[in-house]
């Protein structure tokens, strides 16, 4: 559908992956070293979102299109969810167990 060039502005040391690729009805959301990366279905590029909380965590995309983040924290795992407009994180919303040993898939009617 398109092409486009990847962790640009990088320098030529440093090293670039995407860990995922999550879609929604309109834009396609990178997961990379750089951060949070929000590209529309054309392939052009929206924003990029760069946190160092966010760089090694799990993406999900909620029912109402937000972005959500499972984050491996020294005390367990937690979420936040992103603001797109802000580009602010969420306060933690934390696990009532421990959730090392669970999967976690996004559904059509809950989050």
């Amino acid at each position: 559908m398109f092409r486009t060039q990847l962790g640009t502005g990088m320098e030529s040391e440093d090293w670039y992956y995407v860990s995922q690729v999550v879609c929604s009805q309109t834009q396609i959301f990178l997961s990379s070293t750089k951060g949070l990366e929000v590209y529309e279905v054309d392939g052009s590029l929206v924003k990029v979102i760069e946190s160092e909380e966010i760089q090694d965590s799990n993406l999900y995309m909620l029912r109402d299109g937000k972005p959500a983040f499972l984050i491996y924290g020294n005390r367990g795992m937690y979420m936040k969810t992103l603001d797109m407009e802000t580009g602010e994180l969420s306060e933690r919303i934390n696990f009532p167990f421990n959730a090392y040993e669970y999967s976690f898939y996004p559904g059509s009617s809950t989050d």
